[in-house]
């Protein structure tokens, strides 16, 4: 596995992407940011932990968290 650092301009680019997908709330295409194995810490989240992982618990967040911004889902 090749590590790599990201630069300023491609971390601007990256959130700037996951705004635009977020507030127009299209789903497959936010979670194309996301690895199948990524996990997501969030006080939005309903699990003790916080913690999300897989691609099927972020999908389930984010289409609830479309219908109803701002709440626990």
């Amino acid at each position: 596995m090749t590590s790599t650092t990201a630069s300023d301009e491609d971390a601007q680019f990256l959130f700037q992407e996951w705004d635009r997908r977020a507030r127009a709330r299209d789903v497959p295409v936010l979670l194309e940011q996301y690895s199948g194995e990524a996990a997501l810490e969030t006080r939005l989240a309903t699990r003790p932990s916080g913690v999300l992982r897989g691609s099927a618990e972020l999908h389930r967040f984010f289409d609830e968290g479309g219908r109803r911004p701002n709440e626990r889902v």
